[in-house]
């Protein structure tokens, strides 16, 4: 959100920042004559404004009830929903680029974690969303051995032409079995006892997937598999390009509304 800031004051609009660290004015100040306020990804956590850097701490309902009728709300996966309430976080632009980041962050966590190059290694991603797709797409050009799961034809398909052996999720098994890496992107349990019984020592599974993940971590921790729940990774190892894709998907926002050139 602080890079997200410094490209809004860049761009010639003036910005205030709020519950960001030193520098910051409180919520009610940094409201005051706004136009726009521009709340983080996600918005809530146990009940208040994701503030992890304040100890302020405000609900949503007294944020909108504190603000000016004119101010305009433009926030990742709000639950209060109004005129003057905007999600970018279900926009497809922020998506994509939201993906884009937590692929490349997804890849530097594995080259991170292994003593091994990708090159040659064998990697399973299971699901074949926009992140899925783009990890898919970057291990078979780093030189991976790559096997996908997916639910849908037309995504076996794709996997195929992109280059990589595809598995039905029945056969979900048979693509695990001999990976020395897994990507999860599905956000229920795919991954179970049975699946993780027939894994190698050294095989590494990274859980992109939000919630509880996509792999029984109780069964994980029972069988020593090693599993990374990965979550929030754009904001942890790309800030600056997780700040524009903000930034982007925002001004989008206010053009389409007539706010911004």
């Amino acid at each position: 959100m602080l890079a997200a800031a410094k490209l809004f004051r860049k761009s010639g609009l003036e910005c205030a920042v709020s519950a960001l660290g030193d520098g910051s004015r409180t919520v009610s100040e940094a409201l005051r004559g706004a136009d726009v306020a521009v709340l983080p990804l996600p918005c809530e956590k146990n009940g208040f404004l994701n503030t992890p850097l304040s100890e302020e701490k405000i609900t949503l309902a007294e944020l909108f009830g504190n603000a000016e009728e004119k101010t305009l709300f433009i926030g990742g996966i709000t639950e209060q929903k109004s005129e003057r309430t905007v999600d970018y976080a279900i926009r497809e632009d922020f998506l994509l680029s939201n993906a884009i980041i937590t692929a490349e962050s997804a890849i530097k966590l594995a080259l991170c974690e292994r003593r091994a190059t990708l090159f040659g290694a064998r990697a399973t991603v299971v699901g074949f969303g926009r992140i899925g797709s783009l990890l898919t797409r970057a291990l078979n050009a780093l030189g991976a051995s790559v096997s996908v799961v997916a639910r849908r034809s037309e995504s076996l398909i794709s996997a195929k032409i992109s280059g990589a052996s595809p598995f039905s999720f029945e056969d979900i098994g048979t693509a695990c079995r001999g990976a020395d890496l897994i990507f999860n992107t599905v956000p229920k349990t795919v991954i179970g006892s049975e699946v993780l019984s027939e894994l190698g020592k050294d095989c590494l599974i990274i859980d992109l997937a939000s919630g509880e993940g996509g792999c029984d971590k109780k069964a994980a921790d029972s069988l020593r598999v090693r599993l990374i729940h990965a979550l929030a990774l754009p904001g942890k190892h790309f800030p600056e390009s997780a700040g524009r894709a903000v930034f982007e998907s925002v001004c989008a926002i206010l053009r389409e509304r007539g706010l911004a050139k």
